[in-house]
């Protein structure tokens, strides 16, 4: 009894001393305690106490260093006070300080909220081990029933398997996920993942939550940045279903001519795909002008000029041009140039990330002539061409993803045809969903019979989906 009082004496002076003369100060009784007193709780105390100090007077290196006294901390009720030094710690940015004194907190008392702390530490230290810590955050938290915490480790978790690249095992733990109860800020981070997912129903889905924060969050525009983003990746190849959610979205902007002009431009991509399939070239033209891309237009009509026979001087290739690059290899391949071809296709692959939606389109036309060529080295730069769109998420071809598939897949590259043909699943394109299965089942054969039965089932299971 006398010695609790003692510890609480010499606690209470430490912190009058830190009060009166400040933190520096008191970071002397503090260690003294830290390093001295019998009592774990007091040992405790002390080290959150000097920890938090040293975060006051910004001395990353004495924090780490006081963090390494918790060591020899295995008594008390702690918790609620380290992790309020943690968040001190994380306020400075000591990411990787805050992330080893909540570890030492969570081996000393396992709580979900710890462990949940821990990993967002790691995370922003951009530490690889954040995803098992979110892991064990899930694992403590389903243990003590605590849904919030659960939630918000499975988003993260979601959030680092997607930025990883590995968007199978994201998306498996995006389905567990109700978006409403989470922070805006993790619904914002995984939008624009959640919309590339293959199926149209969960990207509508992300989209009816972007419309919440549009009308009602606190960060509205970034929320209707990432809908146009999406809107203008997706362009002519935007289904009905997220087509009327996007525009639910720009109903409710309180800037009435920022909807409108926003409306009018969704409306032109539609429209521009039914002139295009048409082929009735001066509606394409009238579409363009209405979407205000004038050079488009000139291209548009340099594409047509040159697709029906308009002479194409051999001038040196504009090599930071994707849009020039592009009519330079078409016309390469309409005059039989093979090198010339080869070069400008392979010069065009590399600017295809930065190239906007409309762009994107003479790209797609020129990669799928250069499927039909019969050189290895201009099919070869062509389906490089054509990776490289896939792979930025642009928006498929006018002509459709379904006829660049089969292109592809002729030319011999079946991953590639593959991708073009989930594409045109989720775009509803006329035959696509059988074309899917037949292929997807012949590949799941060939997989068997080389052993690789894990491609085997995921290709079987993709047909039968497809299949439905």
């Amino acid at each position: 009894m006398i010695s609790e009082l003692a510890n609480n004496v010499a606690l209470a002076t430490a912190e009058r001393v830190r009060k009166n003369l400040g933190p520096r100060a008191a970071l002397v009784p503090y260690r003294a305690l830290a390093e001295n007193a019998a009592d774990s709780e007091t040992r405790g105390r002390a080290v959150l106490e000097a920890v938090s100090c040293a975060a006051e007077l910004s001395d990353e290196a004495l924090a780490s260093t006081l963090v390494g006294l918790y060591t020899s901390v295995t008594k008390g009720a702690l918790d609620v006070r380290a992790r309020a030094v943690v968040l001190a710690l994380c306020a400075r940015g000591y990411w990787l300080v805050a992330a080893g004194l909540a570890a030492l907190e969570l081996l000393r008392n396992p709580r979900a909220v710890t462990a949940y702390l821990h990993g967002r530490c790691l995370e922003r230290a951009r530490d690889s081990g954040a995803r098992a810590a979110f892991v064990e955050a899930e694992r403590l938290a389903e243990r003590e029933g605590d849904a919030v915490v659960l939630a918000q480790a499975r988003a993260f978790r979601a959030a680092i398997l997607y930025e990883s690249g590995r968007f199978d095992d994201a998306r498996a733990l995006e389905k567990s996920l109700v978006l409403r109860e989470l922070p805006e800020g993790l619904v914002l981070r995984l939008a624009p993942f959640g919309l590339g997912a293959p199926s149209r129903f969960v990207r509508a889905g992300w989209l009816t939550e972007l419309e919440r924060i549009v009308r009602d969050g606190g960060d509205k525009a970034r929320a209707l940045r990432v809908v146009c983003e999406h809107a203008e990746r997706m362009s002519h190849s935007l289904t009905e279903i997220e087509r009327d959610r996007v525009l639910a979205v720009f109903a409710k902007l309180t800037d009435e001519r920022l909807g409108a002009a926003l409306r009018a431009r969704l409306e032109a991509w539609k429209s521009l795909t039914t002139a295009a399939n048409a082929s009735s070239h001066d509606e394409v033209f009238a579409v363009m002008r209405a979407l205000a891309d004038a050079p488009s237009v000139a291209s548009a009509r340099r594409a047509i000029d040159l697709a029906t026979g308009r002479f194409e001087a051999k001038v040196e290739l504009p090599r930071g041009s994707a849009e020039g690059l592009a009519f330079a290899a078409a016309g390469a391949v309409r005059d039989g140039d093979t090198k010339r071809a080869e070069v400008a296709f392979s010069a065009l692959a590399a600017l295809v990330p930065q190239t906007p939606p409309l762009v994107r389109v003479p790209c797609w036309e020129a990669a799928y002539l250069g499927l039909f060529v019969d050189d290895d080295g201009v099919r070869a730069a062509a389906l490089g061409v054509a990776r490289a769109l896939v792979a930025s998420s642009g928006s498929p071809p006018l002509r459709g993803a379904l006829a660049v598939a089969r292109a592809a897949r002729a030319a011999g590259d079946e991953e590639l045809a593959e991708s073009l043909l989930a594409v045109a699943v989720a775009a509803r394109e006329a035959g696509a969903s059988a074309t899917y299965v037949e292929v997807a089942r012949e590949l799941a054969w060939k997989a068997a019979i080389e052993g690789r039965r894990d491609d085997a089932r995921r290709l079987l299971r993709e047909a039968t989906l497809a299949s439905r």
